[in-house]
């Protein structure tokens, strides 16, 4: 490998210049790892079945519990307390909306969704 090549290669990396081929190919492995750390980091983007979601609430004439004009009665779904996802889990089962919720939130890794908790969706 040419010096210039191990040098830019050594600048991308924000590290010195390896003197050897193992310290290059233990740079290599870091900034791998790295990258692939910062991909996990990183926000997904919201899922077509969230706006799908959105769209039948809006649309919807029934009541949707989650959407209560209670700011605090709201605060269940969001909440980390395992007794206040229960509360907005019992009260998702007259949800119109329940199905569509349950999908849209499926990739989520907080809240109460189609009156799963985090928990329970990830073991569905």
């Amino acid at each position: 490998m040419s010096p210039v090549r191990t040098s830019v290669i050594g600048a991308r990396l924000g590290n010195c210049v390896p003197s050897s081929r193992e310290g290059l190919a233990t740079l290599q492995r870091e900034a791998k790892r790295r990258e692939a750390a910062v991909r996990v980091i990183l926000p997904k983007p919201p899922s077509p079945s969230l706006g799908v979601l959105l769209e039948a609430i809006e649309a919807c004439t029934e009541p949707v519990p989650c959407r209560d004009p209670d700011p605090e009665y709201r605060s269940l779904w969001t909440s980390e307390e395992r007794w206040a996802q229960s509360l907005a889990a019992d009260a998702c089962r007259s949800c119109p909306v329940l199905l569509l919720c349950r999908k849209a939130g499926r990739g989520e890794v907080a809240g109460v969704w189609g009156g799963q908790h985090r928990i329970r969706r990830a073991a569905a």
